[in-house]
């Protein structure tokens, strides 16, 4: 067989990618992303740091409290963000950040986070502009059930917790709900609510530095009847330490002037019940005047208690509580295809232990003793 001639040729060239010219700047998750894509803290928020821009601030002082909603967006301050709930007011005036989070994550209809080029009705932010916004009934009655669990046996001990002798603490977290929404008039009113309980009980391990065995029997011979002394070891009991020992001096004697030397100190796990948690819940009711002429009323409440959250010393221990309620009124019209008219009224009312409240764990001298410093150990009082 002869060959044929070429009739088909590919040529294979080299070239830069081209530079996309207007990356994106915002984002909106819907509620099946919401519902199905891991939530840090169970904030819907926290889904944001998906987005370009958008960072976690090293540093941040938030200490948990809010720090899953935290962000740095096109190098901007977190507290130059914007935090809505149903496109209303949702900014913690005290610590900047989120005030009041809402963690139902299957009564969310969209979560929108903007981080440039803001809409001519949004204002106040130079960072990003974050919203939640709740889902509302329909002509259909449907809903869903929650529960979450997790416990310590689907944890490791961390190499901190080993060097001190720390046990592993032994924890169970129920996070458990509802949703439900229909019907109340066809076409005309509707209903949904949302309940969602989210408790974590455990047996926390608080390192605490204290005395050695040895040191408390050095104290007591250096400083025979001294109420002082005697009032710090009655309060701490039988706790010794015996992880990470290090050495204190305990200077001159006063009187004599002979140097008293060195005592150790050491680690020592304190074992504490601890509880965190508490209940979360929405009602929502949309009514339909006219086609053109919608009304929506919502109200969302949630408290929590966590206990405890510092502990200075055996029998001084310090809890701290707070609960959150938004009400949300809406009024929106359609005059045309491209004229509308929307009228929002919220009011929302914050409360929290600040500072943290003693415990009902504590002892009485809790709420009187002055609290003492020991440099590099811990002492009694709040």
């Amino acid at each position: 067989m002869e060959l044929g001639s070429v009739t088909q040729s590919v040529t294979v060239e080299a070239g830069a990618p081209l530079i996309q010219a207007t990356p994106q700047r915002e984002g909106v998750f819907l509620s099946n992303e919401v519902r199905d894509l891991p939530l840090v803290a169970l904030n819907p928020l926290s889904l944001a740091r998906t987005l370009p821009g958008a960072v976690e601030p090293a540093g941040t002082f938030l200490y948990g409290r809010g720090a899953e909603s935290s962000f740095s967006v096109n190098g901007q301050r977190f507290r130059a963000n914007n935090y809505l709930l149903d496109s209303t007011e949702n900014n913690d005036i005290a610590f900047s950040g989120i005030a009041q989070p809402f963690n139902i994550a299957d009564a969310v209809e969209e979560v929108s986070v903007q981080t440039s080029n803001f809409g001519v009705e949004f204002g106040r932010a130079g960072g990003g502009i974050f919203n939640v916004v709740t889902k509302s009934g329909t002509n259909n009655l449907h809903g869903t059930l929650l529960w979450r669990y997790q416990s310590q046996l689907f944890n490791s001990v961390s190499n901190v917790d080993k060097m001190n002798r720390t046990p592993q603490s032994v924890f169970s977290r129920n996070v458990y709900g509802f949703t439900a929404g229909g019907p109340v008039l066809r076409d005309k009113t509707f209903f949904f609510g949302a309940f969602q309980q989210d408790t974590r009980r455990s047996t926390a391990n608080f390192p605490l530095v204290v005395p050695t065995e040895a040191t408390v029997g050095t104290l007591r011979s250096l400083f025979p009847a001294n109420p002082r002394l005697d009032l710090y070891l009655n309060l701490l009991g039988t706790l010794r330490g015996t992880a990470s020992p290090i050495g204190l001096q305990l200077g001159d004697d006063p009187v004599t002037g002979v140097n008293r030397g060195v005592v150790q100190f050491a680690t020592a796990p304190l074992a504490l019940s601890a509880s965190n948690g508490g209940p979360q819940w929405l009602a929502r009711l949309d009514h339909n005047l006219s086609e053109a002429h919608r009304l929506a009323f919502r109200y969302i409440y949630d408290s929590r208690t966590n206990a405890p959250i510092t502990v200075y010393f055996p029998g001084f221990i310090t809890d701290q509580a707070g609960q959150n309620q938004n009400f949300l009124f809406t009024d929106h019209y359609t005059f045309s295809p491209s004229w509308t008219n929307e009228f929002r009224f919220s009011y929302s009312r914050q409360s929290a232990d600040e500072p943290e409240r003693p415990s009902p764990q504590s002892v009485p001298l809790a709420r009187t003793l002055p609290l003492t410093i020991i440099a590099h150990a811990n002492s009694p009082g709040v």
